[in-house]
């Protein structure tokens, strides 16, 4: 793969990556923006929403519901680049990316824009919990491709509702030097972006990560459950817990002893201690109906 670009076709344990764990790709998040892009404005940023006054498009980064509009870099302007959409989620393809989050709860979330070279982790305007993981993942991360960090020019920030609703280690990614890089250029950007998300990838297997499955104890099916820690006390209605296809959970937590609680609707709570360690530890857990 890649060999179109004059790329290295074999990345060093990709095999295990794709064998081991699910990975998404959504290339295109804005494609009738994309469209305009091609064919008439190359340094247009919203989707083509008809706002019905003669101005058109919403910039879909700042359309999502967690501090949509609080703080930053947006505007109520219609004909604002950083039009933030009459209310939030109103964007179709924020709505989409939002579905999709809550149905798969990605253990890791990138976001992938243009430019500046920068890592931007959670959150620009709200209350970032005891969470050291956070932090440190950032800087291992941006090191991986030399790149500076800062926090987002805005809230309502799709990175941001990832980190805050569906559990994800969630960051924004400014690539490149310019808005449209010249090809050759992109080539070298490919190169150096690289070891940053096959690092991601890899802690995944080498990162202090507790996971699991929740199922019932009765039929075994599976529960779509909470999960807190005792040890991250957060402040800005942050949810943990589980997708609900198989009620797997993934959580990248401190190395220290956590004890976890576990709670559904329906269902008595239960409480299990648990030492996160390097490498990883399962913990399958069975609810009893209440």
């Amino acid at each position: 793969w890649s060999s179109s670009l004059g790329l290295p076709t074999i990345i060093p344990g990709a095999t295990k990556l794709v064998d081991n764990y699910e990975t998404w790709v959504v290339p295109v998040v804005n494609p009738d923006g994309l469209e305009y892009v091609w064919n008439v404005n190359q340094n247009w940023r919203k989707n083509r929403r008809d706002n019905m006054d003669g101005t058109f498009g919403v910039d879909l980064n700042r359309n999502y519901p967690f501090l949509w509009g609080v703080c930053g870099n947006n505007s109520s302007n219609t004909a604002s680049e950083v039009y933030k959409g009459p209310f939030p989620l109103s964007e179709p393809e924020a709505q989409t990316m939002v579905a999709l989050g809550e149905k798969i709860r990605p253990t890791i979330n990138i976001s992938y824009h243009s430019f500046g070279q920068e890592v931007l982790p959670p959150y620009v305007c709200a209350n970032l919990a005891e969470e050291p993981i956070v932090n440190a993942v950032r800087d291992k991360y941006r090191e991986r491709m030399d790149y500076d960090w800062r926090f987002a020019s805005s809230s309502g920030e799709s990175f941001e509702w990832f980190y805050n609703q569906v559990s994800s280690v969630a960051y924004l990614t400014e690539i490149g030097t310019s808005f449209q890089p010249p090809f050759n250029l992109t080539q070298e950007e490919v190169l150096r972006v690289r070891p940053g998300w096959v690092w991601l990838l890899q802690l995944q297997d080498i990162g202090p990560l507790v996971q699991g499955l929740v199922t019932d104890s009765v039929t075994g099916e599976p529960i779509v459950a909470d999960v807190a820690s005792n040890r991250v006390n957060f402040t800005e209605g942050e949810t943990r817990g589980c997708e609900p296809e198989y009620g797997r959970y993934a959580w990248f937590l401190q190395l220290e002893n956590h004890t976890l609680t576990f709670s559904a609707p329906g269902y008595q709570s239960k409480d299990v201690p648990v030492f996160v360690e390097l490498g990883g530890v399962t913990v399958d857990v069975e609810l009893d109906p209440q």
